[in-house]
């Protein structure tokens, strides 16, 4: 027997064990599976992100109406805590509010602004980590004079 026939013989003999099969397989799937499981929660959290922004400036919104006396300031400050409410940070929003007329009718109009940034940031492009969500709402203004 040869130097190097042992060497192919050991080489078989690793050929056909499996030992560590299953650990090298799971690192395979296990990365993809992961990635699709932050990928699932990122996005609900986006989704949730959305709904409750657009809640928030539907309810600014509506308290300008029923507060006619009240300061963007005021408004603000109660679109700022429906998002506490449902545990999105608030410092990312920004809302522009507005008084207009079309056909005699007036109508209070609110843009909300709302940078929402991933948590997943480092595994995702330069473009998809923080993406802008933009919400209007737009309630006519009643005078019960």
């Amino acid at each position: 027997m040869t130097k190097s026939s042992g060497i192919f013989q050991l080489l078989r003999s690793w050929a056909r064990r499996d030992d560590g099969s299953t650990a090298v397989e799971f690192s395979m799937v296990g990365v993809g599976f992961i990635l699709l499981l932050f990928g699932i929660l990122e996005l609900g959290r986006f989704a949730w992100t959305t709904n409750v922004v657009d809640y928030a400036v539907d309810e600014a919104a509506r308290y300008a109406i029923l507060h006619e006396d009240a300061t963007d300031f005021e408004i603000e400050d109660y679109a700022k805590d429906r998002l506490k409410d449902y545990f999105v940070p608030e410092t990312a929003l920004n809302l522009n509010i507005e008084n207009t007329s079309v056909s005699g009718v007036d109508f209070i109009e609110i843009s909300g602004s709302y940078h929402f940034t991933s948590m997943t940031s480092g595994l995702l492009p330069a473009g998809l980590s923080a993406i802008d969500l933009n919400v209007t709402s737009r309630r006519p203004v009643y005078s019960y004079d």
